[in-house]
């Protein structure tokens, strides 16, 4: 089965949505339109508390959603784990054929609460599953609809390894997302102004402190995003010591690529201590 035009910026909006949560609901709405399916979840299932949640949905009823979260267990996790490998796209009723059957391994709370004329007809993808969580694309169809053709779930097994690659890339974003906001987060309680550079000696993080000292001390000022003294030969002193700082390596002693400097203006009484010194990476100091 070969990609259409769709299938292809299909694709393209999954690998969009690993960096743009937002993005998920487009992706959701494309997988319902590839498999001709009413609505479409990414389902999630924590494997310590056994508690499964919707972290994203198209064209799903609030009030259902709500009920679904506070159902907590969703039988399809374990129902399609078990009968198709992982990546294989399925449905309910390719897995036990027999309604009654079917409703008696959902139970009469799922059954209530999520099954309607609306949902009569479930199906998806398990795309994670291991001892601490459980990722999984459910597609839902109405009872007029019927159920699907084998040639509508083979669509979604086509694209389940991209879906799998996204979410993993998406995990990683948001892990170095949260590290990066702890660490700011860290920086900006310092009683000392902190500001760091790039390469090419621009500011790229200044803590209020900081900020607060450029606001208020007349030695030093930031033009075009580059830390300036009111004075030429001062200014070029924080180029010399911010140019040595740069060219220390991880084997180095910082305290020979460090400098402290002192400026002072007329129009302050204190003088203004300033200490450049290089600052690794984060995965650089982890691996120390």
């Amino acid at each position: 089965m070969e990609l259409t035009h769709f299938d292809s910026q299909l694709i393209g909006n999954i690998y969009q949505a690993s960096y743009d949560s937002n993005h998920w609901v487009t992706v959701l709405e494309g997988i319902a339109k590839l498999t001709n399916s009413d609505s479409a979840v990414i389902g999630y299932q924590d494997g310590e508390i056994y508690q499964a949640s919707i972290m994203h949905s198209y064209n799903i009823n609030s009030d259902k959603l709500k009920k679904y979260n506070e159902e907590g267990i969703d039988p399809h996790f374990k129902l399609f784990s078990d009968a198709v490998p992982l990546g294989e796209a399925t449905s309910a009723q390719k897995v036990v054929p027999d309604r009654q059957q079917l409703e008696e391994i959902y139970g009469k709370v799922f059954i209530k609460n999520i099954v309607g004329k609306d949902m009569y007809y479930i199906g998806g993808v398990v795309l994670f599953n291991d001892e601490n969580r459980k990722i999984a694309i459910g597609i839902q169809r109405s009872k007029d609809c019927g159920t699907w053709h084998d040639d509508e779930l083979k669509k979604l097994t086509l694209i389940s390894p991209h879906l799998q690659r996204a979410l993993h890339i998406h995990r990683e974003f948001t892990r170095l997302r949260i590290r990066e906001q702890s660490l700011r987060a860290g920086l900006n309680k310092l009683l000392v102004g902190l500001i760091i550079f790039d390469s090419s000696m621009q500011t790229i993080y200044l803590n209020p402190i900081a900020k607060s000292i450029l606001k208020s001390h007349p030695a030093i000022y930031l033009k075009n995003n580059r830390i300036c003294a009111t004075t030429h030969e001062d200014t070029q002193k924080i180029r010399k010591a911010l140019i040595l700082s740069l060219n220390a390596n991880k084997e180095s002693d910082p305290l020979e690529y460090s400098t402290a400097l002192g400026f002072h203006h007329s129009e302050s009484k204190t003088p203004l201590p300033i200490l450049i010194t290089p600052l690794y990476s984060i995965s650089t100091l982890e691996k120390k």
